[in-house]
């Protein structure tokens, strides 16, 4: 007798929103956890979404304006503009 699998997906529970961080953003990241632990004597022990989900939601809605040049001077392409 041959016994037929089923594969059953389970689903998330919640909404899972991925973020793939570039290699110097995962040094910063790790470097202000270090110094995070070390400052406060080990006391705290905290992950990098915690850390990143805090520092987001401390920001301001509204990010600055030469927040705003910084990113259209990386990656604003001349091809971009030709098309806009």
């Amino acid at each position: 007798m041959s016994e037929e699998k089923t594969i059953i997906k389970k689903k998330r529970s919640q909404n899972s929103s991925r973020l793939t961080l570039s290699s110097k953003a995962q040094r910063k990241t790790s470097n202000w956890i270090n110094q995070i632990e070390q400052k406060l004597n080990g006391m705290i022990s905290i992950k990098r979404n915690d850390l990143l989900n805090f520092l987001l939601e401390e920001m301001d809605d509204n990010l600055a304006s030469s927040v705003l040049d910084k990113i259209k001077k990386e990656k604003l392409t001349g091809k971009q503009k030709a098309k806009w």
